[in-house]
């Protein structure tokens, strides 16, 4: 649900739909990529707006870097992880879809 979801500490889940839907509710957020294109989109995202944590392609992680980067989460700056998820939400205002119609009605007026 998306109490559930807005009391979260931390989501990772595969970059898409999903991922969006975290950083407009606001919760820090890593990101994985099931497929080379997905893990590319996640590390464009990451380099782009700076508000996630890009983990790559899930295949090539091993645990050794999981417990690393989550002891870095788990023991890391909390506020840098909220400020960051703060930036997020101003980036996604859910109005995306309104703006796409405007702008293919204007391309066939």
């Amino acid at each position: 649900s998306v109490e559930e979801l807005i009391a979260a500490d931390l989501a990772i889940c595969a970059f898409g739909v999903s991922a969006y839907e975290m950083v407009y509710l606001g919760i820090p957020l890593i990101t994985v990529g099931h497929a080379e294109r997905q893990a590319e989109s996640g590390g464009r995202f990451h380099e782009r707006n700076g508000i996630t944590e890009d983990w790559g392609l899930i295949t090539e992680l091993d645990d050794d870097f999981i417990v690393e980067r989550m002891t870095g989460w788990i023991g890391g700056d909390v506020e840098d992880a909220l400020t960051r998820a703060g930036r997020g939400m101003s980036l996604i205002d859910g109005r995306g879809a309104y703006r796409c119609a405007q702008e293919i009605t204007s391309l066939i007026s």
